[in-house]
């Protein structure tokens, strides 16, 4: 007896799989939501839907993305890439170029990640793209670099090339704010350490806060977790172990892997 289906038209399941792995990826269930993505991309591919593939690979990317998988990631974003630059599509390609360079940072692989930053800002540029996040994407790999002056070039451009943009406000402008202070007082000594240790922590304070109000959870996340590491340099060990142990929390609802064992090692090191 012939098996039915419920699905009336080839593209249905393709697209109901993508939905149950988005369902899921919400809910913070990223085995099941892995399972139900690979399902989607399995079928685009068996019923030949290229654009479907395309943004399947970009889906499953940014899943391992989210696990800490960064290697895996980017060969998702690549096969990915391989479609879009065949089929011409500027806006999904300035995408992968910029989730390439965000899983560079995640590694500390900042050299790596300003090429691939810079790729997606040139390209949003020249084909007049007005997307925050290529530009902040960007911001935070300048900051890493304690590049302060092209920190600051960059910024001036955002707030010019961005129209409804809100420099002063963003959770994510401050977060590379507070980097580039970070990469400027590890260079120094005494009371201007201090003093420059301070004002980034204030500021790294008001970036959870505003990645917490936007629902931004992944990137309070990371921002907490930088934290962490400016208490540890400024010596207030009470204070990293709590803002620490409430990343692993997020961290540990994402299965990220790859920031557990990182936070787990910075928590080893502090003074029971």
């Amino acid at each position: 007896m012939k098996e039915k289906t419920i699905f009336k038209y080839p593209e249905e399941a393709s697209r109901f799989y993508r939905n149950m792995g988005y369902v899921f990826w919400r809910l913070g269930k990223l085995e099941e939501s892995l399972k139900m993505y690979s399902s989607s991309l399995k079928r685009a591919k068996t019923d030949r839907q290229v654009n479907y593939v395309m943004k399947l690979y970009l889906d499953i990317g940014n899943l391992f993305s989210y696990k800490g998988e960064m290697s895996k990631a980017r060969e998702y974003y690549l096969n990915g890439l391989r479609i879009i630059e065949a089929q011409g599509n500027i806006y999904d390609e300035i995408r992968v170029h910029n989730n390439i360079a965000d899983s560079y940072l995640r590694e500390g692989k900042f050299k790596e990640a300003f090429e691939a930053s810079k790729k997606a800002v040139e390209l949003s540029k020249h084909y007049g793209f007005k997307m925050a996040w290529p530009y902040v994407t960007h911001l935070e790999v300048l900051a890493r670099l304690g590049e302060e002056r092209e920190f600051l070039k960059h910024l001036k451009e955002m707030e010019s090339y961005l129209p409804g943009f809100d420099v002063e406000s963003s959770p994510d402008v401050k977060y590379g704010k507070a980097l580039l202070l970070l990469s400027t007082g590890e260079k120094l000594e005494g009371e201007k350490r201090e003093e420059i240790l301070r004002k980034a922590e204030d500021i790294l304070i008001e970036a959870c806060n505003g990645f917490d109000e936007k629902g931004f959870f992944y990137e309070k996340a990371l921002a907490l977790t930088t934290l962490g590491e400016l208490f540890i340099m400024e010596g207030k060990e009470d204070k990293a172990r709590e803002v620490l142990l409430e990343a692993m929390r997020y961290f540990q609802g994402y299965s990220n892997q790859y920031m557990i064992k990182k936070i787990e090692e910075m928590l080893m090191g502090l003074n029971h």
